[in-house]
């Protein structure tokens, strides 16, 4: 956490608190109509915890980075069976056609 505490733009800040605890609640929601991947869903919820803690520690952006894109957005993928859409549009494309 180097920077800790140095927040360059309080409203994008408090955004990115809020942004974090709607999807939260939004994870708590599907998880609440998917009682069978109690696993999982004990899991992202401990990431996405660990996500707001971090964010009201003002945390490294690189650290946000890591629990989103490392630790929840895999913990998503891999728990409810989602296939991961590409970067690249091209391929999206060429599946429309």
């Amino acid at each position: 956490m180097s920077d800790s505490g140095n927040i360059v733009d309080q409203n994008a800040y408090e955004n990115s608190i809020g942004l974090a605890s709607a999807a939260q609640k939004m994870f708590m929601d599907l998880a609440a109509k998917n009682p069978d991947k109690s696993t999982y869903n004990n899991k992202i919820d401990t990431l996405f915890t660990n996500l707001l803690r971090d964010l009201n520690n003002k945390a490294d952006a690189n650290t946000i980075m890591m629990d989103v894109h490392v630790k929840i957005h895999p913990g998503l993928i891999s728990g409810y069976d989602i296939e991961p859409i590409p970067e690249s549009p091209m391929p999206v494309l060429l599946v429309i056609i």
